[in-house]
């Protein structure tokens, strides 16, 4: 397993109760659930494909500077993310994330707004 694998896995091991990641929980009722499943459905696998752990490892409170991804990566994923929601996020929206699940939810909330 690689490093960045390894600390998915000790970060996992330290927070299985908030996880909501991997096989994910079952389609939500409401816009911004549906919108935040959307993106998830879409970031975990690729992310648990990336850091090469199973996709239950992968928690919205990784953060995603231990996670040894480039900014480029992340780029890649976001790109990923557009292209099957055919959506265009700003990069501006993204500056302030630090976690998986912080990303998810500044991508979601993008599906609302839009590019500015």
């Amino acid at each position: 397993m690689s490093d960045a694998g390894k600390d998915v896995s000790d970060a996992a091991d330290r927070s299985r109760s908030v996880s909501r990641g991997g096989a994910g929980p079952e389609r939500p009722a409401t816009q911004s659930q549906e919108r935040e499943w959307q993106v998830r459905s879409i970031l975990v696998p690729r992310l648990a494909v990336v850091l090469g752990v199973d996709a239950a490892l992968v928690t919205d409170d990784l953060e995603l500077a231990t996670l040894g991804l480039s900014s480029l990566e992340v780029m890649e994923m976001v790109y990923d993310a557009e292209d099957q929601l055919d959506v265009a996020f700003r990069e501006e929206a993204l500056a302030e994330v630090t976690t998986v699940g912080g990303l998810i939810v500044a991508l979601a909330a993008e599906l609302v707004e839009g590019p500015q």
